[in-house]
């Protein structure tokens, strides 16, 4: 009996061994590459190059979708980028990225506000009402959100 035991142990630890080095010989190198990623579109973020950095950032999501400081780079580039679109009436465009910042990062900078904002310019009420909705639940005080909401609800 004490043989059997003995034998299973090594073979746990044998499974422990193996566990570390496929850790090691995949994880490790995919988030390296994904910081090396993220580091060169930080750099074409940081030149103004907000289209480079926004494929940098989703290059490095490529390779390992977890990598939190490119998913909220990414997130951060789009806001930017929308907030940009909504300035010259561009809604469809800034609505596209308005939903990929909220599939980064649901929390981010008001998103589900801006996003209600820019369905309600563009007469989408009802996904409208949902994003505003969506943004009182985190932020249930906000005055801008609450008129926007009346807004939306007078609306016929």
């Amino acid at each position: 009996m004490e043989k059997q035991s003995s034998g299973l142990g090594k073979k746990i630890k044998l499974v422990v061994e193996i566990v570390v080095l496929v850790f090691a010989v995949v994880y490790l190198p995919m988030r390296l590459l994904a910081l090396q990623f993220t580091n060169q579109a930080t750099r074409r973020y940081n030149e103004g190059k907000l289209s480079e950095a926004m494929a940098g950032y989703e290059r490095a999501l490529k390779v390992y979708p977890g990598f939190k400081p490119a998913r909220r780079n990414l997130c951060d580039v789009c806001l930017e980028q929308a907030d940009k679109l909504v300035l010259r009436n561009e809604y469809a465009e800034a609505e596209r990225l308005y939903e990929r910042a909220v599939s980064l990062d649901a929390d981010a900078n008001d998103v589900h506000r801006r996003l209600a904002t820019v369905y309600g310019r563009q007469g989408k009420r009802t996904p409208a009402l949902v994003e505003i909705d969506e943004h009182l639940k985190r932020r249930p005080e906000d005055q801008q959100a609450l008129d926007l909401r009346r807004r939306l609800t007078s609306e016929k």
